[in-house]
């Protein structure tokens, strides 16, 4: 496995953004239109929404394809899958295991619907399993807009899938094979379970964070703090019964993981300790740099929202209902924030319920005309 990094083309990126600014006027639904949205609007017909947002994802892995070093492990564990089976010394990870294990599982559930494509040679074969990644990170888009037309109204649904394509980060990485973007899949559908006011989404929510904490990333046990303490203030749970229940899931996870990734591994391990071990007791992911304790506040974020930032900060005042997830999103920002290193895919999991209030804010602009 070659671990040079392959540089992204800058100007191919800003033609896409071009080429959707100029699509965007065609599709048949105008900002207008937009604010007489209610639920009774035609819900088959919300797909064309969420094959916007798959276009936007599309573009940006043909014209972005390749990949660098954060990448490589799950997109390398893809292709020796699919091309060597079940012949593991030919796998890569026995020769070039990385600085930490990482898990399998988010490869072999892509490999499995990859499966069909594996006759494919090098770039062709890279698309295809990106193009799975990326098609399974809209589906739990689609799911959390669903919820938010159910919850919100359908303008805010609608605006929630302009906001994606309109920006540069949620759409460029979530065909890429990183562990973030696993857990963000599984944290879209227990963020779409926590717009939800009954109690039996509140514990899906909870169970689906600790799995992905589990198994993909460590890190979201900082998520599942302040969404529980959000569920119990609500008390759409109950504090044992969502102890259990969370430390349960979380089990049950960290087990499928150990079992299969030992396997594949050939020693006896759980990555996700492993890795949460490397970051804080030993802190040495500060080896690839440090950032400012408010970097992800006066930088990152920013950055991450663009345009929907006044629309955020609008959506807050103007929408109750955005309120507690926008204080779920920034303490979990927040808490995040005393790791030395910070990278922007750490608090991906916060970008939907921020674009979920900014897309709140301007339904409720509309509204007004």
């Amino acid at each position: 496995m070659s671990s040079s990094i392959v540089q992204m083309d800058p100007n191919g990126l800003s033609a896409l953004h071009r080429d959707i600014v100029t699509l965007l006027p065609a599709f048949p639904v105008t900002l207008p239109k937009l604010a007489m949205a209610t639920k009774s609007a035609q819900r088959p017909l919300e797909f064309l929404w969420d094959g916007l947002i798959w276009l936007a994802v599309a573009c940006h892995l043909f014209l972005s394809p390749y990949t660098k070093v954060e990448e490589s492990f799950n997109l390398q564990a893809c292709h020796d899958i699919l091309r060597h089976h079940f012949n593991l010394q030919a796998w890569d990870h026995l020769q070039f295991p990385g600085s930490v294990p990482r898990t399998f599982l988010g490869a072999l559930g892509t490999s499995i619907v990859a499966f069909p494509f594996g006759g494919l040679q090098g770039p062709m074969l890279l698309r295809a399993v990106r193009l799975v990644v990326g098609s399974f990170s809209v589906l739990a888009t689609a799911r959390f807009r669903a919820v938010m037309a159910q919850e919100w109204g359908e303008a805010a649904s609608r605006f929630f899938a302009i906001i994606v394509v309109a920006q540069f980060h949620l759409p460029f990485y979530m065909s890429r094979t990183l562990p973030n973007v696993f857990a963000l899949q599984i944290a879209t559908l227990a963020h779409a379970e926590f717009l939800q006011a009954n109690s039996v989404s509140a514990y899906k929510c909870l169970i689906l964070l600790s799995l992905a904490a589990a198994v993909f990333r460590c890190d979201l046990l900082v998520l599942i703090a302040p969404v529980g303490l959000s569920l119990l203030w609500q008390r759409r749970v109950n504090f044992f019964k969502a102890a259990l229940v969370t430390a349960l899931a979380a089990f049950l996870g960290a087990c499928l993981s150990i079992v299969v990734d030992s396997i594949l591994w050939q020693r006896w391990l759980w990555p996700e300790f492993e890795v949460l071990w490397f970051n804080t007791a030993e802190n040495k992911s500060s080896e690839w740099g440090t950032q400012p304790f408010l970097w992800y506040f006066y930088s990152a974020i920013p950055r991450a929202l663009l345009g929907s930032l006044p629309l955020a900060l609008l959506g807050l005042f103007l929408e109750p209902r955005s309120r507690l997830p926008v204080a779920v999103a920034m303490t979990f920002v927040l808490l995040y924030s005393f790791l030395p290193h910070k990278e922007l895919r750490f608090i991906f999991p916060a970008l939907p319920l921020l674009n979920a209030a900014a897309a709140a804010g301007a339904a409720r602009v509309i509204r007004w005309k």
